[in-house]
C-alpha cells in the first residue's frame, strides 16, 4: 500500500492506495487512515475485510490484500 497526500483543507486527510482496482468498474481503491485501521482489525479478527467502491461494489480481500471474493476476472469478460 502506498500513501498519497490529500489536498489541504477541512476534512481532507491522507489516503492510502491499496493498489487494487474495483472488479466491476475498474476504479482504483483507496483507504483513509481510519479505513486502513478498520481493514487491519477485520483481517486480524476474521482473515478477510471488505472494500467498497464508489460504484457500490464490495470486494472481499484476504490477509495479503488480494481479492478473494468475487473471484478476480478481466473487466472485459
Amino acid at each position: 500500500m502506498s500513501k498519497h497526500r490529500g489536498k489541504q483543507g477541512i476534512g481532507k486527510q491522507d489516503v492510502y492506495d491499496t493498489e487494487l482496482h474495483c472488479l466491476k468498474c475498474g476504479t482504483p481503491l483507496y483507504l483513509s487512515a481510519m479505513g486502513v485501521a478498520t481493514a487491519q482489525y477485520a483481517l486480524k479478527q476474521t482473515g478477510m475485510a471488505g472494500l467498497r467502491c464508489i460504484c457500490g461494489h464490495v470486494q472481499v480481500i484476504g490477509p495479503d490484500f488480494k481479492p478473494i471474493w468475487p473471484r478476480p476476472r478481466k473487466l472485459n469478460d
